[in-house]
């Protein structure tokens, strides 16, 4: 409450009550300078750098060293035993692509690493395998003769197509190459030696499908491909190899695990036509392993089905049509000579010129008007019916529109 002598006394922190006769005083402004001066300096600063781009760079502390930033928990997968490419390897490797004598590495080493380089660059870009082999071949060339340094060569084909599911059909197309574009004498020494080594992989598969059975898909696969593409002569396949990849077949399903059904399974998909039309009788001893398959209590459900799919594809003949129902290709007047016409010489569909019946059956058939029998309305056009008609729907569609502005 307030004194009785009525002056009024401030309580607490307060000021109290306002009266007219009280000065007021000014707020106090807050005084910053540092904050001030530096924004200040900021502002002019960034004026300066705005005015002058080269202060920016030469002020920056960012640098041209500095590593990658990945983020956490990335990982990049690349091939087994390669490495990543940078941007500026493949000058690197133009620039190593001949041999210089006054080298320190002798040829044997230099040849090595070009061709393992080659085959890992293959294996990265099988898109560059043109470009890539024409070089290669033009090294070999001259070293085809070399026992040795075809068996070192062919050592590095087959290793990297066994590990590496890219290279595989690169690596049986470069054995194709080196066989096609050698002389008759190299070509052999080169498929003695492939076959040789082939043969050394396929005696090792009883061993590795206890130690590695991923290596024993690996050579199937590759052996696969090999039979498809290496040919002794244009269209003639080497029948070692399809004797060898049934056999290796056979040993693999004799362990009816799912992995072995699918991986058999698969190479026959790849290689079955071909095996079929060059060893049909061998193909239907394999076969009836794969028919047992199907009443083995070993093999899963799984397993099964995949054989059960494989036995329909052969049935169907692996998906190609049989030569029986292709019609036979009609040369119709090939040997006749064009015939003449007064407007010229017109040429069918197949690109051959017509002949005097064709003409015939186009002038007879072609350019004359259809004749529409008059008792059928509904083809006949009757210009004064439509016209009759065109009224009705106009007086009807009047008619409509009255009716729809009527309140």
């Amino acid at each position: 409450m307030n004194p009785s002598n009525g002056a009024v006394k401030a309580v607490g922190r307060g000021r109290g009550p306002w009266r007219p006769d009280q000065e007021v005083h000014e707020l106090r402004r807050p005084q910053m300078p540092s904050v001030q001066s530096e924004s200040s300096s900021s502002s002019t600063t960034l004026k300066d750098e705005t005015l002058d781009p080269l202060a920016v760079a030469f002020q920056s502390k960012l640098s041209v060293n500095a590593k990658e930033f990945v983020p956490k928990g990335f990982t990049c997968t690349l091939p087994a035993n390669t490495q990543a490419l940078s941007p500026y390897e493949s000058e690197k490797d133009e620039q190593q692509s001949v041999y210089e004598e006054d080298s320190d590495v002798s040829f044997e080493e230099w040849l090595y690493q070009y061709v393992t380089d080659v085959i890992r660059n293959i294996t990265l870009n099988p898109g560059q395998f043109d470009p890539l082999s024409r070089a290669l071949m033009d090294e070999l060339r001259p070293i085809f003769g070399e026992e040795e340094a075809v068996e070192s060569i062919v050592s590095l084909i087959i290793d990297q197509a066994i590990k590496e599911p890219n290279f595989r059909y690169s690596g049986a197309r470069l054995c194709n190459l080196i066989n096609k574009y050698s002389s008759s004498k190299q070509s052999s020494m080169f498929r003695r030696i492939l076959l040789t080594k082939l043969n050394g992989e396929h005696e090792k598969i009883e061993d590795n499908m206890e130690n590695n059975p991923d290596k024993v898909y690996g050579f199937l696969y590759f052996l696969g491909e090999l039979y498809i593409q290496l040919e002794l002569h244009k269209g003639v396949r080497i029948t070692i190899l399809g004797d060898g990849l049934i056999l290796a077949l056979k040993i693999l399903i004799q362990i009816p695990q799912i992995e072995n059904i699918k991986h058999s399974c698969a190479v026959l998909k790849l290689t079955g036509y071909m095996l079929d039309c060059d060893q049909r009788e061998v193909m239907n001893e394999l076969f009836v392993e794969f028919d047992k398959l199907l009443l083995d209590e070993r093999a899963g459900t799984r397993a099964k089905d995949i054989v059960s799919n494989l036995l329909k594809l052969r049935s169907n003949n692996w998906g190609h049509v049989p030569s029986s129902v292709i019609p036979p290709k009609q040369s119709r007047h090939v040997d006749a000579e064009p015939t003449w016409n007064a407007d010229g010489i017109y040429y069918g569909p197949d690109h051959l010129a017509l002949t005097a019946e064709e003409y015939k059956f186009l002038d007879d058939s072609c350019g004359k008007e259809e004749t529409v029998s008059s008792s059928d309305d509904a083809t006949v056009w009757d210009p004064e019916a439509n016209e009759n008609e065109n009224a009705e729907i106009a007086a009807a569609f009047q008619e409509f529109v009255n009716q729809k502005h009527k309140p």
